[in-house]
């Protein structure tokens, strides 16, 4: 999910990238050769300009994703910030869950792990729908995080005590209670989608039958 967004900012640098540059070669060509103006300060009109219309280019381009996700520039800013601040904490979470041995247990926060990438993935896409789930940036994944840190600390231990495997079952139920947190996060999510599809079937429905 990952990569048409990259695809499209690339894009959108190359765009800006390749119109700048020329624009800078026929200032320096127009300056030089038709105005009569030194090199010197051709080139440092020409370099000056490039780098201007550049940076014009790039806040029109802002300006227009702003637009698109229906979004103001400090909200898509914030929500940008918050993708940034939880990938690094998807990372932690794929970091703790490799170091458990158990299986049940690895399914467990994989599926933790899993859910959290949905998440995130989406909201990338979809900026305009980081409010609906707020709760999973705010709350649930950073108790997912501390609690998976914490699992696979212990279970590194090789403890095996009444008081450490009923503390360890706890953990594991918290988690499940996370989980759930994380999926009815993800339905939020699409729920929209999920209204347009009902809306259609309805009017084939109407339509056909």
């Amino acid at each position: 999910m990952r990569e048409p967004k990259t695809m499209k900012s690339f894009m959108r640098y190359i765009i800006r990238s390749c119109i700048s540059t020329l624009s800078g070669i026929f200032i320096w060509l127009l300056s030089f050769f038709s105005w009569n103006i030194p090199f010197s300060l051709t080139s440092v009109l020409a370099i000056s300009s490039s780098i201007a219309i550049y940076f014009i280019i790039k806040w029109m381009q802002t300006a227009n994703i702003h637009k698109q996700y229906g979004l103001d520039r400090k909200e898509y800013a914030y929500i940008r910030q918050q993708l940034k601040e939880s990938k690094q904490k998807i990372k932690k979470l794929n970091k703790s869950i490799f170091q458990l041995k158990s299986i049940s247990a690895f399914r467990q926060f994989y599926e933790t792990q899993k859910l959290s990438k949905q998440i995130f993935h989406t909201v990338k896409l979809k900026p305009q729908l980081f409010f609906s789930c707020e709760q999973f940036f705010y709350q649930h994944l950073d108790s997912a995080v501390e609690i998976t840190e914490k699992y696979a600390a212990l279970s590194a231990n090789g403890l095996n005590d009444p008081s450490f495997r009923k503390t360890m079952g706890e953990a594991k139920e918290a988690l499940s209670l996370i989980n759930q947190s994380l999926n009815d996060d993800l339905i939020k999510l699409h729920s929209g989608d999920l209204h347009d599809l009902q809306v259609e079937i309805e009017y084939v429905k109407q339509k056909h039958w």
